[in-house]
């Protein structure tokens, strides 16, 4: 009896053995999974050391651009578990800085240089590393297009880089050099009232992650949106995003379209990728779903009326071989059944449409109703599972909009008719709105930014 029961478990066991090569039903996972950031950072900061920045520091007492340095520092030491940072000070020539030297940039004497040509800085810059420059975007002869042709070298010709543009308004007690078309130079005090104070900007430039990572955690230490801005030039619209299924307001289903049901058997129950039934004999199906944008930094714009996808078909490729041994005869089994699994393109042009619908934002998540329909005609009614992989775009015309946060900072030549009136403007920068809307069409046209890398999985059956 002993050895029944031994050979009855050494039979189970070898059926378990045997069968756990073979395709259980499941497929493979989107193959990009959520961006993981860095643990550690090397950044470069690199301080305006120009008669233009000394109005900040001219206080007894410490302002928001000193408590701002500060904060550089506190963001680098809180987000990564090892950081490395360099001070760098530029203006008539670029030098680094120790620690002491880095000490003296809270006071006046720190700033007495001429050359502010931004350009040089950004190509000096390490592109191994994180650059964070502060200046208050006074160009040296207005250069801007230098600065961008700079840029597009160092940032945006690498879609895995970005730059963040964060504005801060602070305490100013100075000059103010070469505004207006007679480059005129005037004195400006701020007020209590923040609406007086001058704005100082950080370019952050290097890798998209870093760079986010960065953002959000320096953005806590300003509350008062009044003083702080930012807009962060990227391919990415936003990161790491989720889709649920949901429906749209405005879902009254007037064309009568099929609804696909939600299903697990793909991934499983526990992924966070959608997966849906498609039946091959209706005209057309759809789901309604949301896809959420944790990570959103700016603005995001507000239609995104364009999109575009890859259609995979799951192949197992399976060729028999000579059955083995006495288990195959044991069992019955006519042959092994061995070959490769994958997702391979196929090609569909009207298999899918996207439509999305007005979107919302609530504690810093957009949401953003979509409505997915496909086309079971454009794979031919063939049964298998399929997965689709798209993105999501925005015009031109509405990317650019959705940058446009420093308008009311910005001012031009042509608004100043006297020389008189030119302390109205002090609380504001020189074409910074320009300089901006520049930056934007640039990124556009070099990175197409989106809503990239969102994955459906469907079962097609008749």
């Amino acid at each position: 009896m002993r050895r029944v029961i031994l050979l009855i478990c050494f039979l189970l066991a070898t059926v378990a053995l045997y069968g756990c090569g073979k395709y259980n039903g499941k497929v493979d996972p989107p193959p990009i999974g959520f961006l993981q950031n860095s643990e550690s950072i090397d950044v470069d900061v690199y301080l305006d050391g120009t008669y233009s920045m000394a109005g900040y520091v001219n206080f007894s007492g410490t302002t928001v651009y000193g408590n701002s340095l500060k904060n550089i520092e506190r963001t680098l030491t809180s987000a990564w578990k090892k950081d490395n940072v360099q001070y760098i000070k530029f203006g008539d020539d670029i030098k680094e800085l120790n620690r002491n030297d880095f000490l003296r940039a809270n006071s006046v004497r720190f700033y007495q240089e001429s050359d502010t040509s931004l350009q040089k800085v950004v190509n000096y810059i390490d592109e191994k590393k994180m650059s964070i420059i502060i200046t208050d975007l006074f160009q040296t002869n207005q250069d801007i297009d230098s600065l961008v042709k700079s840029l597009k070298i160092k940032c945006f010709a690498d879609e895995n880089k970005a730059l963040a543009v964060i504005g801060v308004k602070s305490e100013f007690n100075g000059k103010i050099y070469d505004v207006g078309k007679n480059l005129v130079s005037f004195m400006y005090s701020t007020t209590a009232d923040k609406a007086s104070f001058r704005p100082f900007y950080m370019l952050v430039i290097g890798k998209e992650t870093d760079v986010r990572r960065f953002a959000q955690n320096f953005g806590k230490y300003y509350d008062d949106k009044d003083i702080y801005k930012i807009v962060l030039f990227s391919k990415n619209l936003s990161i790491n995003n989720l889709m649920i299924a949901g429906k749209r307001g405005n879902d009254k289903n007037k064309d009568k379209i099929a609804t696909m049901a939600k299903i697990s058997t793909l991934l499983g129950s526990d992924s966070y990728v959608l997966q849906y039934r498609l039946k091959l004999d209706e005209k057309k199906s759809s789901a309604s779903c949301v896809l959420k944008l944790k990570e959103v930094i700016g603005q995001v714009p507000e239609k995104l009326d364009d999109y575009s996808f890859v259609l995979e078909k799951w192949n197992q490729e399976e060729k028999e071989e000579k059955k083995k041994g006495i288990l195959d005869k044991l069992f019955g089994n006519k042959a092994n059944q061995v070959g490769q699994k994958s997702f391979k393109p196929l090609k569909a042009e009207s298999f899918m449409e996207v439509d999305s619908d007005k979107m919302e934002s609530d504690n810093g998540v957009v949401s953003i109703p979509l409505r997915v329909i496909v086309n079971p005609l454009a794979i031919k009614k063939t049964k298998g599972k399929y997965r689709v992989c798209f993105n999501i775009y925005p015009s031109k015309e509405e990317y650019i909009a959705s940058n446009r946060v420093f308008n009311e900072w910005s001012f031009v030549d042509n608004q100043i008719s006297s020389d008189k009136e030119l302390k109205l403007y002090g609380n504001k920068t020189l074409n910074v709105e320009g300089f901006v809307n520049v930056i934007s069409s640039l990124n556009y046209e070099l990175n197409r930014p989106g809503i990239y890398n969102n994955y459906i999985y469907f079962e097609a059956i008749q």
